[in-house]
């Protein structure tokens, strides 16, 4: 139940705080308690969760056993939009950071996917 748009908050994260900053904070991987989180059900947009614009939403199904997971907002163009823009600009952080930093934080995000993946 883990979303996984909650791990690409820390990325997120990373390019407001400065992406060195992050890069190079330790991942805690003794941690072995598990708190249930909630599922978010709003868009992800420039590190916020938001509601669309529309108001529209649409309920999710569970394939296995046809079960309702969660109703969830739709994005539609204003909100692809918004979001296209705001991963322009994180991009451009990106860009501008080294290689060694981009390797950092792709394998903090590793470690987080991993040490998270029974939720995910």
């Amino acid at each position: 139940r883990f979303a996984l748009s909650q791990v690409c908050a820390a990325g997120t994260l990373a390019m407001k705080r400065g992406v060195e900053e992050v890069a190079n904070e330790p991942v805690d991987r003794s941690t072995k308690a598990r708190v249930e989180l909630p599922i978010r059900t709003q868009l992800f947009i420039s590190n916020e969760w938001v509601e669309a614009k529309s108001k529209i939403t649409f309920d999710t199904i569970n394939p296995v056993d046809e079960t309702k997971i969660a109703t969830v907002h739709e994005a539609g163009k204003e909100d692809v939009d918004l979001a296209v823009e705001a991963a322009t600009n994180a991009f451009k952080t990106w860009k501008a950071s080294d290689g060694c930093t981009r390797r950092n934080l792709l394998l903090k995000l590793a470690d987080l996917i991993e040490q998270n993946r029974d939720r995910l």
